[in-house]
């Protein structure tokens, strides 16, 4: 009876203590993705709440308006985080060297050399890792323009600034459409390679080593300090103009790459930021296994520095020296959605290195835009390509299309242009144009693929009048989602009728053109149509293949098969859905940034270009409908509105 006494105590105060150590917090996910979500199922005493975000800055935001605990940020978007939203370091990740830092970027020259301080670097050979490189470029280059030593002649240019400072040099990728897109490069970038391609084997650290090592070399290399000791007949240059031994790097780097961080608000109440500090510690092999931002980790160490000290100055003037342009871009956003995106799209002009005041300017619709940009009160907004087309025949509109998304089509090709489809299941009877009394999905009110394209067609066809056309739709069609359909831009004289929205989540009830809406963009009519809302829905041709076989990674279309769909094509057959070359209701123009001038379009494309801004995380900021319905492999560059035929 005692020993039951005593064991009840005892299982009773490591309830109490088990429970006093649980701690409840919230951690960001970008897009579709289930890192997060694995992670809280394999950890254990703890309860992890996982709140998504369409990308890593708005996952930011969100940590600094309280929405969400924590979130795990890249040694890049560092620096906005803490210099624009000042959000809080509080555990920094110890990689296997059991350091909180990558690498150091050390200048690496022969000994004798000619070279004794930093002035009489003017006119030798550099050798770089490849263009755009951090070891290699940014460091160097960022720091050497900070000391005024590379003289700035364009602020969008770096291999320009380069190509006057340096006498020749091996740059790996220096000619390459991404960093030399007006084709203006001079030969001597690539003067000491004789592959100056990106997987030449001038490449990489191996690569600037060769080129510093051959008879006919360079005189100077940018390396990681990992590659000192291979030849020992080099030594060091430091910034203060000094030469020292190898051994001597950590007193002798430009710069320290630092490892991933956690952050958090500064307004986080100390006690639970402790709780969760160790939460995550204790949890570091799990993290490391579900987590990819933080798949090189070996432990944590907590800290108390600021972004600032944590990236070191020579990291920070990568930020701070590398792309100096201060000139304004000002965004003329259609919706309160694209307003976020260019909240967004601020924080990552900062991590690539833009120094650009990136301004959002309001706008109540494309028309509204399409006249600001033309009165020189906004530089660019971003269109469908249908209503580009529309405003091509009006006079009044003086607007120039620069960057346009691309889309896979025939061959592998890229193209600035995709095709609108009407998809069905595979079990369905309909055939187009017959589809009077279909439920049908739309993208959205007045979009390109989701409405004007399969109306028009209609209309065409002879299946709907054309007159009223909101109104004769929704008489086609029994029921539909159309996005937008009843907002008050679009029905000013709430005439059109309640059907349009009929299919819309919460009977009808949300039938914005917003993220709220789940049936909302490509995406969105897919699934109206994949949840048997709807019986056709109206989407582009890579709007099926990207949510089946196992490409979806959002619950309703994990277990999806394209071989269950079909498409309607124009002539009243049907294909599969790999068949959209030939089975399709439209070739469509796609969405382009249009500016104001010619010059502004290509300031902007500069900056796309040569700062890697065109990632996918940052073309869903330009391009996408919604949270998650880009696809398209990168920008291309249009010169005039005539290619938008």
């Amino acid at each position: 009876m005692i020993w039951s006494t005593v064991s009840f105590r005892f299982a009773l105060i490591l309830s109490i203590l088990s429970w006093a150590s649980a701690v409840e917090f919230s951690m960001c996910e970008i897009g579709k993705g289930n890192e997060c979500d694995n992670l809280k199922k394999d950890l254990s005493g703890h309860t992890l709440k996982c709140e998504k975000a369409a990308n890593i800055y708005r996952c930011m935001q969100m940590v600094k308006n309280g929405e969400v605990d924590v979130v795990g940020v890249s040694d890049t978007d560092l620096y906005p985080a803490g210099k624009f939203l000042n959000l809080k370091p509080f555990l920094r990740e110890v990689l296997d060297n059991d350091q909180t830092y990558r690498y150091k970027a050390v200048f690496l020259i022969k000994d004798g050399s000619s070279i004794t301080n930093l002035d009489s670097l003017k006119d030798k050979k550099s050798c770089h890792t490849g263009a755009g490189k951090t070891t290699g470029w940014t460091v160097p280059v960022s720091n050497l323009q900070k000391l005024q030593k590379i003289k700035i002649k364009t602020c969008y240019d770096t291999v320009a600034n380069v190509a006057d400072f340096f006498a020749e040099s091996c740059a790996p990728g220096a000619m390459s459409p991404k960093f030399n897109p007006f084709t203006t490069n001079r030969p001597a970038v690539c003067g000491l390679c004789t592959d100056c391609s990106t997987t030449s084997s001038f490449a990489g650290y191996n690569g600037a080593l060769k080129c510093l090592l051959d008879d006919k070399g360079g005189d100077i290399a940018f390396v990681s300090h990992r590659e000192l000791g291979k030849e020992g007949s080099l030594s060091l240059l430091c910034p203060d103009g000094s030469v020292k031994n190898q051994s001597e790097y950590e007193s002798c780097n430009w710069a320290t790459r630092p490892s991933d961080v956690f952050v958090t608000s500064p307004e986080m109440e100390n006690g639970k930021l402790t709780e969760i500090t160790k939460a995550l510690k204790d949890n570091a092999d799990k993290i490391k296994k579900h987590l990819d931002t933080f798949k090189d980790s070996k432990n944590f160490k907590e800290t108390s520095e600021n972004y600032k000290t944590i990236m070191g100055d020579g990291f920070f003037n990568t930020f701070e020296y590398y792309h100096t342009c201060k000139d304004d871009l000002r965004w003329c956003t259609v919706s309160d959605e694209e307003m976020k995106k260019c909240s967004d799209l601020k924080l990552a002009f900062a991590a690539k290195r833009a120094t650009n005041k990136l301004k959002c300017v309001k706008g109540t619709d494309a028309r509204d835009c399409i006249r600001k940009v033309t009165d020189k009160k906004a530089d660019f907004v971003v269109l469908d390509g249908g209503i580009i087309v529309d405003a091509k025949n009006d006079d009044k509109c003086k607007i120039t299309p620069g960057i346009s998304e691309t889309h896979i089509t025939e061959k592998n090709a890229q193209e600035a242009s995709y095709y609108a489809v009407a998809v069905v299941k595979k079990d369905s009877k309909l055939k187009f144009p017959h589809l009077k009394g279909a439920k049908s999905c739309h993208t959205g009110y007045g979009k390109t693929s989701g409405w004007k394209v399969p109306v028009g067609l209609l209309i065409e066809k002879n299946e709907i009048k054309n007159d009223n056309i909101a109104k004769n739709v929704g008489a086609y069609f029994s029921k539909s989602c159309v996005p937008g359909a009843l907002d008050a831009k679009n029905n000013p004289n709430h005439g059109n009728p309640a059907s349009l929205c009929a299919l819309c989540p919460n009977d009808g009830k949300e039938c914005s053109a917003s993220k709220k809406n789940k049936y909302y963009g490509y995406t969105g009519a897919f699934r109206c149509l994949a949840e048997d809302t709807g019986e056709v829905a109206f989407v582009k041709h890579t709007t099926v293949l990207e949510s089946t076989d196992g490409k979806g990674k959002e619950e309703w279309e994990k277990d999806l098969k394209s071989e269950d769909y079909e498409l309607l094509c124009s002539d009243g057959s049907r294909e599969s859905v790999q068949n959209w070359l030939t089975c399709h209701l439209a070739k469509v123009p796609a969405h382009a940034m249009v500016f104001n001038d010619d010059q502004v379009a290509k300031r902007m494309y500069s900056v796309f270009s040569y700062l890697d801004l065109g990632s996918s995380e940052t073309k869903d900021l330009l391009f996408s409908s919604s949270d998650a319905d880009y696809t398209s492999n990168k920008f291309i560059y249009k010169t005039k509105i005539a290619e938008y035929e």
